[in-house]
């Protein structure tokens, strides 16, 4: 079974030279980050705990960022998951 799953993040860069330094592209990076988390969070729940778990999931979300985040030196303003 196949599930699809749309959510929004929302990040903002603390020091723009760091973030441009270190990471080749962050925006990409953040982009995988979020895919790839979100598949870790939906992948250990059924169907119908995603369908109805939406603000758990997003809590789930923003705890495994923040320690990803800081290292690269960006904030991330919110998550929502849909």
């Amino acid at each position: 079974m196949t599930v699809f799953v749309n959510a929004i993040m929302y990040y903002k860069v603390k020091n723009a030279i760091h973030a441009v330094a270190n990471v080749d592209d962050y925006s990409g990076s953040a982009r995988l980050l979020a895919a790839t988390t979100l598949r870790n969070v939906l992948g250990t729940m059924t169907l119908g705990d995603i369908l109805c778990k939406r603000e758990f999931i997003a809590k789930e979300m923003k705890v495994n960022f923040k320690f990803v985040f800081i290292i690269h030196h960006m904030y991330l303003h919110n998550y929502r998951v849909y």
